[in-house]
């Protein structure tokens, strides 16, 4: 019978899932890494995306499911907080490209027409935010899913400017995408 390409094994749990429901891991650059689009070329291996199956890796693992002989090292708590890195970067990676595609709101004036017209639900509101800007906006986030893991100067760097305070997604796929990472996002960070 062929085996189903598709289908990956999870190194920790031993469920065996589609390849989109799991993390895949590899060696870039001599580092470990979330291969987030299962394409980069070298040996890998799977886990699940939640807290248990990632925190059940340990460099013994890792060495084996990439076949590594020399020492390497890595503590579980280091390898939950690359995790969490490399998926604010993707997080942050796709808002780039969003903004490219058009269907990212950045300034305060469009993000309240916007609103006006109900065209996003996700809404990215920087973590140091000044008091006075977050009042003129509060009011328009009541039924959004607003989310605070980037500062102005991060939010800014996606358009090209010194600081944004504000971002708002337009498109319901692209907000959906967004969303699925956000989950798994504040599911690592533990709440």
């Amino acid at each position: 019978m062929a085996k189903n390409k598709f289908l990956r094994t999870c190194v920790i749990c031993k469920n065996i899932k589609p390849k989109k429901e799991l993390f895949r891991y590899t060696i870039y650059n001599n580092e470990l890494i979330i291969d987030f689009y299962q394409k980069l070329n070298g040996r890998g291996f799977y886990t699940c995306k939640n807290l248990e199956c990632i925190q059940g890796l340990n460099e013994n693992i890792i060495r084996k499911s990439l076949k590594i002989t020399e020492d390497f090292k890595y503590q579980p708590s280091e390898i939950i907080n690359m995790v969490i890195r490399n998926l604010k970067k993707e997080i942050f990676n796709n808002l780039k490209i969003g903004n490219k595609s058009g269907v990212l709101v950045a300034t305060l004036n469009r993000f309240v027409e916007s609103v006006a017209k109900n065209d996003f639900n996700v809404v990215f509101v920087a973590n140091d935010i000044s008091d006075n800007s977050f009042k003129k906006v509060k009011k328009f986030l009541e039924d959004k899913d607003v989310i605070h893991i980037f500062d102005k100067e991060e939010l800014g760097e996606i358009f090209n400017k010194t600081e944004v305070n504000i971002v708002g997604i337009k498109e319901s796929e692209f907000q959906d995408m967004i969303m699925e990472k956000i989950k798994l996002l504040i599911n690592l960070l533990g709440g």
